[in-house]
């Protein structure tokens, strides 16, 4: 799970991509999480995964879920208010399949 990464990254300036492995990963930029239309680069029912640390509330990180195309948000530290904090192998079993913002 940690140490060395033995894989391989390279950047697609031209085309705004990530290539990790040979799998192409697209970089999408916006000022808000409700600017981006994933539905336009024919992305339906993503998980957003935001590591910003901007957003740590229901409120604020129900933005992403105003963007075309965004199914759940997986916010990357605790969050705040009623954001359930789900760890793999500990409370995993407590996921909601109905829930579409989670801590982790």
């Amino acid at each position: 799970m940690h140490g060395p990464f033995e894989g391989s990254i390279e950047l697609d300036r031209e085309n705004n991509e990530f290539i990790i492995n040979g799998n192409r990963v697209k970089l999408l930029y916006a000022n808000a999480p409700n600017e981006i239309d994933y539905t336009a680069h024919g992305i339906h029912n993503a998980v957003i995964i935001d590591n910003t640390g901007k957003w740590r509330d229901r409120a604020g990180l129900g933005l992403h879920l105003e963007a075309p195309g965004a199914a759940q948000v997986l916010l990357t530290a605790p969050g705040k208010g009623d954001i359930p904090n789900i760890v793999f192998g500990v409370n995993n079993d407590t996921a909601d399949s109905e829930e579409t913002i989670y801590s982790a």
